[in-house]
């Protein structure tokens, strides 16, 4: 993932990740690869890993007009 505008990167859409957070995880990722969702947990202090990318999805998923999407493709238009 890498930023989406000047100002805001990508991971940011994950809920529980803000500015500080982000930089704890890109940090951490300068100095290894995560290797698990235990592994971020643990080495940035997101509480729930799973969680937030589950809830990012269902957001992706409920809101067709999303304007960023990091794991669900735009719907197809229906004829």
């Amino acid at each position: 993932s890498g930023m989406l505008t000047p100002r805001m990167h990508a991971l940011e859409l994950v809920p529980g990740i803000g500015k500080k957070m982000l930089q704890k995880f890109l940090t951490e990722r300068d100095n290894a690869s995560f290797t698990s969702f235990e592994d971020v947990k643990n080495r940035t202090g997101l509480p729930n890993p799973v969680e937030a990318i589950v809830k990012r999805i269902v957001q992706e998923i409920k809101n067709k007009d999303e304007k960023y999407r990091l794991f669900v493709r735009e719907p197809s238009p229906r004829e």
